[in-house]
């Protein structure tokens, strides 16, 4: 009888895994709501390098990163070693603005790892490079601003809008750019699309969207730090500050009224 449960159980786990991967076309939109993350005293506590003064990963978290997330850490000392930007009153959008490709043609181990049992990408992993990817980018944007110290907080998610998500044929790249900038807080857009082998085409079609928000703060004091403010250049990136400002005024309007 135990048996017969468990076996009937396992037949229904596996009509749902089938039904769920003949269905993933027709699933394209997930948005994730202002989702608040809180610090855990209990979390690993990075090492710093003192030279740079770029936090690094400690023994423990490099074990455990993919390729791409150890490759943003990189990205993230080396742009602590070698910042032209010291000492600026503000930032363009286009001094956060990073990217990086997933090579799943030439590579076989990274394609391995992001590929799920259906073929497409595996959403988990493309989460911790998206968090990865937007503490750069807020890496890149304070960096080089003022003499005190900060540490850069996810504040929250406030949307992942996906279109598809692809079987790994092709190459991919993954970038975003600071949009807005309040007084100790800043909005981030980031994006994914395929490498097509066109890059005259300026504005590809991605197929996924998200908006994190990072919280700059005094690690003694855990108390906002006011960070350098942002001067959009282009058409698109202004439209996208005056969006990125009602979004904020919203959210600071929804603090003051409280739940419900």
């Amino acid at each position: 009888m135990i048996k017969t449960v468990y076996i009937k159980r396992f037949q229904r786990l596996l009509s749902y895994t089938k039904s769920a991967y003949s269905t993933r076309k027709e699933v394209l939109h997930c948005d994730i709501s202002s989702r608040q993350f809180h610090n855990n005293s209990m979390a690993l506590k990075p090492k710093i390098n003192e030279e740079s003064k770029v936090q690094q990963p400690s023994n423990h978290q490099t074990k455990f990163m993919n390729p791409i997330v150890r490759e943003l850490w990189e990205q993230r000392q080396r742009h602590g070693e070698n910042n032209a930007l010291a000492n600026t009153d503000f930032k363009h959008p286009s001094h956060s603005k990073t990217a990086i490709d997933y090579n799943f043609k030439s590579n076989e181990f990274l394609r391995e790892a992001y590929q799920s049992p259906g073929g497409t990408m595996r959403f988990g992993k493309v989460l911790e490079d998206l968090d990865a990817l937007a503490g750069n980018i807020a890496f890149n944007h304070v960096s080089g601003h003022g003499e005190g110290k900060l540490m850069l907080v996810t504040a929250a998610v406030d949307r992942i809008a996906l279109r598809d998500i692809p079987v790994l044929e092709n190459d991919q790249r993954l970038s975003g750019q600071v949009t807005f900038v309040g007084s100790s807080s800043m909005e981030i857009r980031m994006q994914i699309h395929e490498l097509s082998g066109d890059e005259s085409n300026e504005t590809p079609e991605h197929w996924l969207e998200a908006y994190f928000t990072f919280v700059a703060v005094n690690p003694d004091t855990n108390r906002p730090v006011k960070i350098c403010p942002l001067i959009p250049e282009s058409s698109e990136e202004r439209a996208l500050f005056e969006l990125g400002s009602l979004k904020a005024a919203a959210k600071k309007e929804g603090r003051k009224k409280g739940p419900g």
